[in-house]
């Protein structure tokens, strides 16, 4: 047969029946491709045996020997998914990138799977008719197929460089200076929709699972019984004697219409700043310096410390160590929420 590629999203897709003919096909640009945002139609009616997807975004190099051992091992029984380890080409250098398993857990929509992989077509379509189609969007419809194979089929992980990725073109400063908002993308107002299709695939993916827990629909009673202070700055700490003090102060600085304190669950700090929050704790009461008997906590049982004691106050409010308030009202603001909405925690954005 005549192997088919399309160009979906940002992945060129390209079916195949063996090695020959993957190599024979290799999109090297991509100027001739068509493009495509339904996995379901390309997939369902392809007579191949598999289906490569690769980055567009990348130059991607794979000897026909690493190309017939991925599908050799797309080909055993209850397997839906190969990738591997790949190696990047800067400047005639070459350095490993190492991947991470893929586990029951790995659910992500952008779990690494490098820039090249091979997915079963006996799985797909197994899959294709058992839990239906993937939504006909370049953003979710990959992700969909995933969770979806994951469910039957095995994904494997090769622990080893099969293929050499190169940059197509120098990306501009502005590309470098994104890279760093990358990580937060997802919070940006302009990727709500995107977010919202990705969270309904990951929620149908629950369902299919199992693993699906309802939200919750209670309010929170705020208990009318006296606590000894309306809220409490919890800031778990150890060893940071450079900005312990900071953090406190920005704590100490907050303007609010209640009673707060700040409790400082020291972790057995050693540095000096076991001392510095004693010095402080003694000049200030709204400090109440807590050392636990424990010495083998996190940060998870330094906040159970805190949680526990006496001085703890109606609404807890985490502070870092080394973080600092926003703003004087920060702390307000937070409480407000809580009180309004009579939620179980409130997340605030951070810069």
């Amino acid at each position: 047969m005549t192997p088919s590629a399309v160009k979906f999203g940002r992945y060129f897709i390209l079916a195949v029946n063996d090695e020959k003919e993957a190599i024979t096909s290799w999109p090297a640009h991509g100027g001739n491709i068509r493009k495509t945002i339904s996995l379901y139609a390309f997939a369902k009616n392809s007579p191949a045996r598999f289906l490569l997807v690769i980055d567009s975004r990348k130059d991607v190099i794979c000897e026909g020997k690493a190309i017939k051992r991925l599908l050799t091992l797309a080909a055993k029984k209850n397997t839906g998914l190969v990738f591997s380890d790949f190696s990047e080409k800067k400047r005639n250098k070459l350095t490993s990138h190492p991947l991470i398993d893929y586990q029951a857990g790995s659910i992500r929509d952008d779990f690494d799977f490098g820039h090249f992989f091979v997915f079963s077509l006996h799985a797909i379509k197994s899959v294709l008719d058992k839990y239906g189609k993937p939504p006909a969007d370049t953003d979710s419809g990959l992700y969909d197929l995933r969770l979806k194979v994951s469910l039957d089929y095995r994904i494997i992980h090769v622990a080893q460089s099969l293929y050499i990725t190169a940059d197509r073109k120098i990306k501009s400063a502005k590309n470098k200076a994104s890279k760093t908002e990358k990580h937060f993308a997802y919070t940006a107002a302009a990727n709500l929709a995107r977010q919202k299709m990705l969270e309904k695939v990951a929620t149908n993916y629950l369902r299919l699972r199992g693993a699906y827990l309802k939200t919750p629909k209670k309010k929170i009673h705020i208990a009318k019984s006296n606590y000894p202070v309306e809220a409490s700055v919890v800031i778990p700490v150890l060893n940071r004697k450079k900005t312990i003090m900071d953090a406190l102060k920005s704590a100490l600085a907050q303007k609010t219409d209640f009673s707060f304190n700040i409790i400082v669950v020291d972790n057995h700090s050693n540095d000096g700043t076991t001392q510095l929050v004693k010095n402080l704790s003694a000049d200030n009461e709204k400090i109440k310096h807590v050392i636990p008997n424990r010495r083998d906590l996190g940060i998870g049982g330094c906040w159970n410390e805190a949680v526990k004691s006496k001085h703890c106050g109606r609404f807890t409010v985490q502070l870092d160590s080394d973080d600092l308030y926003s703003s004087t009202k920060t702390l307000q603001k937070i409480v407000g929420v809580l009180r309004r909405g009579k939620f179980a925690m409130v997340v605030g954005s951070y810069t």
